[in-house]
């Protein structure tokens, strides 16, 4: 087994400066210029966001957590087109880091076409052009950062954008954004200081979840406001740790999932469960009442976070994610920044559409 502390050694792109810096890409997000004056915020009657991979996870983790805060329906979409409802009453928010990303171009044209109210999250790239080229506002953000790094700055604009537009007409005042970022931020830090790399194994979170894993396909469940982030996990196993994973949700996997759990191959799962401290009864239960169901696994790790607020949970749990994903990383001897597989499908899909 390579040693969990060999990260700096195989991490040639140094993705893992990146994750040490969470906390202030948190607070250079929060302070990003949002152009509100430039975006028509009449007769929006839904919200559609468009990103792939590591800049698509901003919209998912946006549409679960304002689910109980909008009037209007949010959709997110990973494809090359829109839905048949998005037009001229649709807030259409295109997000891709590097610019570049084809699916979102497609769609982000095809919303000029439909003349939606359109807003760009990038860092430049061909969207910027085009977004100058049709007077589209834009968020810019940071380059030079691989885009499932900076997430920071690929959910929090984009959230305190329908703040700041007055679409989250429901939200109560301790959970308003720009009121506690700040304070969230604060508590990252602290986070981070527990699970970064000079934090010995025996104390540091991470590293015992990484170990606990190690040489398993980890299987990442949550619930609610937290799905996405399973989510999360499983895309940054995949791409950092090299690393098969699959995530799903509760209450849905007890209608199907958990049956499969009876098959003698689930001895090479381990099951990851993300969860708050003080858990509502009836989600308790439904966890409680699901671990039987994987009793054949490798291990079974119940993560508990806790937080100020509910933003402060998801953010500190990316973080942790994150962590694990390149603590197994170093585990399994590998690189976590390449991800040839991906490049390589561009590459094919690029010649074979020219």
């Amino acid at each position: 087994m390579t040693s969990i502390n060999n990260l700096s050694d195989l991490d040639s792109k140094n993705i893992v400066n990146y994750v040490n810096s969470f906390p202030e890409m948190c607070h250079k997000a929060r302070r990003l210029d949002i152009p509100t004056n430039s975006i028509d915020t009449k007769n929006i009657d839904n919200i559609c966001v468009v990103g792939m991979g590591g800049s698509g996870i901003g919209g998912d983790m946006l549409k679960r957590y304002t689910r109980s805060f909008l009037d209007i329906p949010i959709h997110v979409v990973k494809d090359y087109s829109l839905p048949a409802f998005v037009g001229d009453s649709s807030l259409l928010i295109t997000i891709s880091y590097s610019g570049n990303t084809k699916e979102t171009i497609s769609s982000f044209v095809e919303g000029l076409e439909r003349g939606c109210k359109i807003i760009a999250l990038t860092s430049g790239g061909d969207l910027e052009k085009k977004c100058k080229n049709n007077d589209v506002p834009i968020i810019n953000i940071p380059s030079g950062i691989q885009p499932r790094a900076a997430f920071p700055f690929l959910f929090i604009p984009i959230l305190l954008l329908l703040d700041d537009i007055g679409m989250l007409k429901n939200i109560p005042l301790d959970e308003k954004p720009r009121n506690i970022l700040k304070n969230t931020i604060n508590e990252i830090e602290k986070f981070r200081d527990q699970i970064k790399p000079e934090i010995e194994r025996e104390k540091n979170r991470a590293k015992k979840i990484a170990m606990k894993i190690y040489k398993s396909i980890p299987a990442i469940y949550s619930y609610g406001k937290f799905s996405p982030v399973a989510y999360r996990w499983k895309c940054q196993f995949n791409e950092n740790s090299k690393a098969y994973a699959v995530s799903n949700r509760f209450p849905e996997i007890n209608h199907n999932e958990v049956v499969g759990w009876s098959h003698p191959l689930t001895k090479n799962i381990s099951v990851i469960i993300l969860k708050e401290k003080n858990l509502q009864k009836d989600i308790n239960s439904i966890i409680k009442a699901s671990i039987n169901s994987f009793s054949k696994s490798k291990d079974i790790i119940e993560v508990e976070i806790d937080g100020k607020s509910e933003i402060s949970k998801i953010l500190k749990l990316v973080l942790l994610g994150d962590y694990t994903s390149l603590y197994l990383a170093a585990l399994n001897g590998v690189d976590p920044s390449p991800t040839k597989e991906i490049d390589r499908i561009k590459k094919e899909i690029s010649k074979s559409t020219r």
